[in-house]
């Protein structure tokens, strides 16, 4: 999947919030799980196939874990599912069932490539309170081909038209990951949307991870003026058709995300039952979710990193010197 990005804050801002934001796990308005790190794209550019849990899922005691320790606290906020390709997780009905019997707050945001997304897709991922996003690294086959062996972009485009035209467009958001050989093609993945009535819309930059410069180099986005016209174009074209160009906004997408200390990003459960506090630092973790005290172990580090003045300037999501982004230590290259 691609990972949250996050917004870095100066130390005494992170001091500042972390003062006000002294909750417990359960009380933040985002928590993210990772169902499973299988995937069916094979993107150049993903972190997640050299991740230590690469191919990994949560199994069944592990998911009842996550779902008695959210039912035991009535959590009414958001879950965000993503990593690897969630559609391909066989216990996702079930998850997404129990879930959403929590009570009526509770939401899910899933994320996904779209290949999977056909008439075998449980029918309650589409329930009012769930948002599918489906992410595009390309609107061509020919450009996605350099970047993305797995997908077949007509497959996709094919399968949400389906879905949108069954479920209604509401229930998707579309991520578009930009880069220099797919700018032509932004318009007309906007004009996509449109067809479809999908009215929540986002483009994200292409992150180019330290030790994969050899493949991506060439792909990082330049600003020229030929880029300011077309999201210029894309952002007047959306506007006419009632859809709002603040998430196609490529100078705001950090500030977008923010950081996790506002509860804009989310901490992570991952598939072994690990708890990491935030998405740009999920190589440390607090605790398990199955421990009896995790609340307490959670809150326990959110004060321990107020004297912690390299905690964010580790933050994976921050950009270094060469332009390129640092990778957490989860990561593994083979």
């Amino acid at each position: 999947m691609c990972y949250h990005l996050i917004l870095l804050l100066d130390r005494c801002l992170v001091e500042n919030i972390l003062e006000d934001n002294m909750s417990l796990l359960h009380r933040n308005k985002n928590i993210f799980v990772a169902l499973t790190y299988r995937c069916n794209a094979y993107c150049k550019k993903c972190m997640t196939r050299y991740h230590v849990n690469v191919n990994n899922e949560m199994d069944q005691q592990m998911l009842d874990h996550v779902l008695d320790y959210l039912k035991y606290r009535d959590y009414r906020g958001l879950i965000s599912v993503g990593t690897g390709e969630p559609l391909l997780y066989e216990r996702l009905e079930y998850f997404v069932t129990e879930l959403l019997g929590i009570n009526d707050d509770v939401r899910l945001r899933l994320l996904t490539n779209g290949m999977a997304l056909n008439e075998d897709t449980p029918e309650i991922i589409f329930d009012s309170r769930c948002t599918i996003g489906v992410t595009f690294d390309a609107f061509c086959q020919h450009t996605l081909n350099a970047v993305q062996k797995g997908v077949d972009i007509e497959k996709v485009k094919s399968n949400v038209a389906a879905a949108a035209e069954k479920y209604g467009g509401d229930r998707f958001y579309l991520n578009y990951t930009l880069y220099n050989n797919n700018i032509l093609e932004f318009i007309p993945f906007c004009k996509f949307a449109i067809e479809n009535k999908i009215k929540e819309l986002y483009l994200t930059e292409l992150k180019v991870y330290s030790g994969y410069e050899s493949i991506l180099d060439g792909y990082k986005l330049q600003r020229t003026s030929e880029l300011d016209n077309i999201l210029g174009q894309a952002a007047d074209l959306l506007r006419e058709n009632g859809i709002s160009a603040d998430g196609i906004d490529i100078n705001k997408s950090h500030s977008r995300s923010k950081c996790y200390l506002g509860n804009k990003a989310s901490p992570i459960i991952d598939v072994d039952g690990s708890v990491t506090l935030c998405s740009g630092r999920e190589d440390v973790y607090v605790g398990y979710i199955y421990d009896e005290n995790i609340d307490e172990k959670y809150e326990a580090f959110l004060k321990e990193i107020k004297t912690k003045e390299d905690w964010c300037s580790f933050c994976h999501n921050k950009v270094l010197e060469d332009g390129t982004y640092r990778l957490p230590e989860t990561i593994k290259r083979w």
